[in-house]
């Protein structure tokens, strides 16, 4: 046996093999340099507006075709509208019981004629006004109060209202999660997706009681796009759920996106969860009370944007050995697939890692990501310094 010609092709085998794995390497890196996104920080408001005005926690924003923005703070019951640079350029409601006036706004949103939406939790009200501050109409629509976690504009003027939790507004009875109105809020009988839905079936699935009650979705892991809605479970399992206006809403597909390891653990105590236990264990704890079982949540949806090429970015907090990392996700037009994953160490000035909060046994990234507007700006929240409420705005830019 020829030992020198055997060990010549063993190297040059292995030479080819090496070469190949490099190259492999060198694609992998090649893809995922073909999607990804630059951000870079505007301007922000922390604690105050620029004129000195004190600033509330940011809740809720929505944007005009212009750039100009709505911003709703919490327990601050006024809707304060801003020029794109951010310049404060009008109260536009106040706390009261009168026409227009609010006692426990819930949710606002710009809709796709330009009008302000408001929507009143304890007044079991709706209200429209013109951008310039002008009341255009009231609307007593709900039998109890309505807790919306998104409301979204059709292209047809109808309109889509996501539940906070898993009933339909005004009606706790129902475990729908959408109900679909006409243009002056009142009920279509359209309302679809149910707790259910968002629950795999495989064994390692997290069990379906668990999902029965309590706020599972962030405000934005729903998108609305030309009547259809990609929507982002909470408890991040790697699915998206899409619902087609073609069949009614009355169906969805599931689309697979990643899976990233452990999105829950149970909690092997036995203390009933409080708002000490949370503060000791974790930030992210669920409970099933009927079960009378408590979960470590770790995956979380941050929210799902729309991008004015036409690319849709899922921004999600996994799990990363003890660690939490912010990805984003680059997702097709359809919704179907992901063409591209990219970690984030910072948006704009913030530092992702500096806010963070590390317990025992698991971490969470503490921003709140917003809105994004037709010029790609993102509107992301944090607590500052002695916990001073900040909202920065910040420019996205994609690289494909």
């Amino acid at each position: 046996m020829d030992f020198g010609h055997a060990t010549e092709q063993f190297l040059v085998a292995a030479k080819n093999l090496i070469m190949k794995y490099f190259f492999i390497i060198f694609l992998t890196q090649v893809f995922s340099l073909n999607h990804s996104i630059e951000t870079k920080s505007l301007f922000s408001f922390k604690g105050e507006f620029f004129d000195g005005t004190p600033m509330g926690i940011p809740m809720n924003v929505s944007s005009f075709e212009d750039g100009s923005f709505i911003l709703h703070e919490n327990k601050v019951e006024s809707v304060k509208l801003f020029s794109e640079d951010g310049t404060l350029e009008k109260v536009i409601s106040q706390r009261g019981r009168g026409p227009g006036e609010f006692l426990d706004i819930d949710n606002i949103k710009v809709n796709n004629s330009g009008d302000i939406i408001v929507l009143d939790h304890k007044q079991l009200r709706i209200s429209m006004f013109s951008k310039n501050g002008e009341v255009i109409d009231d609307y007593k629509v709900f039998r109890s109060r309505p807790r919306a976690r998104s409301i979204h504009h059709r292209k047809d003027s109808l309109y889509i209202f996501g539940s906070i939790r898993y009933s339909e507004l005004g009606n706790k009875t129902s475990t729908k999660l959408f109900f679909v109105t006409d243009q002056k809020f009142n009920r279509t009988g359209i309302e679809f997706g149910q707790s259910m839905e968002y629950t795999n079936e495989d064994s390692e699935s997290l069990p379906s009681f668990v999902m029965a009650g309590g706020k599972r979705l962030s405000d934005n892991s729903v998108l609305l796009d030309n009547g259809d809605l990609l929507v982002s479970p909470m408890l991040y399992e790697g699915y998206l759920l899409l619902y087609t206006a073609q069949s009614d809403y009355q169906s969805h597909q599931i689309v697979n996106v990643e899976k990233y390891g452990k999105s829950y653990e149970e909690y092997e105590g036995t203390d009933r969860l409080n708002f000490d236990l949370v503060r000791k264990q974790g930030l992210s704890m669920l409970s099933n009370q009927a079960g009378r079982r408590i979960f470590y949540h770790f995956n979380r949806s941050l929210g799902l944007f729309k991008l004015n090429t036409g690319e849709i970015l899922h921004f999600a907090q996994i799990k990363r050995g003890e660690e939490a990392d912010l990805i984003v996700e680059f997702i097709n037009e359809e919704g179907s697939k992901v063409i591209g994953i990219q970690t984030l160490r910072s948006i704009g000035d913030i530092d992702v890692k500096e806010n963070t909060s590390k317990k025992d046994n698991h971490s969470r990234i503490d921003l709140v990501f917003h809105h994004m507007d037709k010029n790609n700006r993102l509107y992301v929240s944090r607590m500052g310094k002695d916990y001073v409420p900040e909202l920065h705005v910040v420019q996205i830019k994609l690289n494909k």
